[in-house]
């Protein structure tokens, strides 16, 4: 089959979103291409470059995507507290020191979130529960509302 192209294109549309400064980002594909372009390369190369270039150790990052055959599945309760929201989450992930950062909230005014395997709470100002979104079009995860 062709899932794991399709996979890969996601694990790095997912890594672009997670460092979140496409500058950077597209720098560091660049620099990529023009250190190794005529080298044999193994993930630890890219996974170092990556770590080398952002000044954070994205090795959970890669051993949850590249190594496991579950992706990351977002677990989060909701509590409508007026105009706010209050939200629960937490990773439910293959790999303890996982910790990618995500957005949630409304399609037009994401927040940033860091969850672990621990759980965490933030409110949303001026949001409904029935507008409540987890910006899965750019991160390759799982959710789970839980009650």
């Amino acid at each position: 089959g062709s899932d794991h192209y399709y996979k890969g294109s996601w694990v790095l549309h997912t890594l672009r979103h997670a460092i979140a400064d496409d500058e950077m980002w597209f720098d560091l594909l660049r620099s990529f291409y023009n250190r190794y372009a005529i080298s044999v390369v193994k993930t630890e190369d890219f996974v170092n470059f990556v770590n080398q270039c952002t000044k954070k150790d994205y090795k959970p990052f890669f051993e949850q995507y590249l190594f496991h055959p579950n992706i990351p599945v977002l677990e989060y309760r909701l509590t409508q507290k007026g105009k706010k929201l209050q939200v629960e989450y937490r990773w439910q992930t293959d790999v303890k020191a996982f910790d990618m950062p995500i957005l949630v909230g409304t399609k037009d005014a994401y927040t940033r979130i860091e969850p672990t395997s621990e759980w965490k709470k933030t409110t949303l100002p001026k949001t409904n529960e029935a507008d409540f979104k987890v910006a899965t079009e750019l991160f390759y995860v799982d959710t789970r509302r839980l009650e």
